[in-house]
């Protein structure tokens, strides 16, 4: 928990499964400034050093909740904390602000995974983390990466097909790119 939310690798399928972002909207203040239609809520200013202080209260307070526990209880993600956290991940993803900014469907293009690397070295989102960019690349475009592909008289190394790099106007880069034949 923290007021603001930190920045995470939001490509790192570890980090997709376990992080869960929740917006608290309700804030304790003191008794004078409680307002429950704007969610301020009046806070107990003794209720940690009361419980800390009197081991009865925290017998109570402990007994009170494992009376209330539900041991057949299933947690299903209500649907604000999945669109959150999904917009969240989204939002600490470089390899899908890359590819949502600069790689555009195109059923006649291709580029190469050498392409790839140089163009998302190259671009703002650029985080320093290179090694996964072919399988962010086939998850974030939906196709996989062919080992080889003949084009032409040529014979490409890990291509991605139906898509083009869209580099910015006057780029010597935008050359580089053949339709496919």
């Amino acid at each position: 928990m923290c007021n603001d939310a930190p920045q995470v690798d939001g490509s790192d399928a570890g980090v997709r499964r376990r992080i869960r972002k929740l917006d608290y909207v309700a804030r304790f203040v003191a008794a004078a400034n409680a307002d429950p239609e704007r969610h301020l809520f009046s806070r107990d200013e003794n209720f940690v050093p009361r419980v800390r202080g009197d081991p009865k209260a925290r017998m109570e307070f402990l007994r009170l909740l494992l009376d209330h526990y539900d041991h057949a209880f299933d947690y299903a993600m209500p649907r604000c904390v999945l669109r959150n956290s999904t917009g969240y991940l989204l939002d600490n993803d470089s390899v899908f602000k890359f590819v949502s900014e600069c790689i555009v469907p195109d059923p006649q293009a291709y580029f190469t995974l050498k392409q790839a690397k140089e163009a998302f070295k190259a671009s703002d989102h650029f985080n320093h983390k290179i090694s996964t960019l072919k399988r962010d690349l086939e998850k974030h475009l939906g196709v996989m990466c062919e080992e080889q592909k003949r084009v032409g008289s040529k014979v490409e190394k890990n291509v991605f097909i139906g898509f083009r790099i869209a580099y910015s106007s006057g780029s010597s880069d935008s050359s580089d790119f053949v339709a496919l034949q």
